[in-house]
C-alpha cells in the first residue's frame, strides 16, 4: 500500500505496479485551532496541495472476499468547520489521471473513491466547556 499523508508540495505517485494490495490512499485535512477545542493544534497548511497519482497500476486487493479490504485509489477528506469560516482549500491541485485498476474497489465500491471522513458540522453542544449544557 502507498499511503499519503503528510505536509506535501508538488509530490507525484507514478509508474507503480501493485499487486494484490491495498492500493493507494491519500489523505487532506483542515482541522483549525477553536475555542471549542483549544487542544487542537490545528492543520491547515499550504503545503497540502498538487499532488499527482497517475500511470500506476493496481491489479486485485488483498482480500478479495472480505468487503473490509478496500483496494484502488482513495481519498479521505476531513474539513472541521472553523467558527462560521469556510474551511481550508483542501486538495487544491490534485490530479488522478491515466491509472489502470482492475479486481479492486474502494470503500464506497469503485476503483477511485474520493470520502469524506471525519468530524463534521459545528462542536456537539456536550461536554465541560459548553455553557449551553
Amino acid at each position: 500500500m502507498i499511503v499519503v499523508a503528510a505536509l506535501i508540495a508538488d509530490s507525484v505517485i507514478e509508474a507503480n505496479r501493485q499487486v494484490e494490495t491495498d492500493g493507494i490512499e491519500i489523505f487532506r485535512d483542515y482541522t483549525p485551532r477553536t475555542k471549542f477545542v483549544p487542544e487542537l493544534r490545528g492543520s491547515r497548511n499550504p503545503f497540502r496541495r498538487r499532488l499527482e497519482i497517475r500511470g500506476n497500476l493496481i491489479d486485485g486487493e488483498y482480500d478479495w472476499s472480505s468487503d473490509c479490504s478496500w483496494s484502488g485509489i482513495r481519498g479521505y477528506f476531513v474539513a472541521v468547520p472553523d467558527s462560521g469560516r469556510a474551511a481550508s482549500d483542501t486538495g487544491v491541485g490534485d490530479v488522478i489521471a491515466h491509472n489502470v485498476i482492475s479486481r479492486a474497489d474502494g470503500q464506497r465500491g469503485g476503483a477511485i473513491d474520493i470520502a469524506h471522513a471525519g468530524a463534521t458540522g459545528p462542536p456537539r453542544a456536550t461536554g465541560p466547556w459548553c455553557r449551553a449544557c
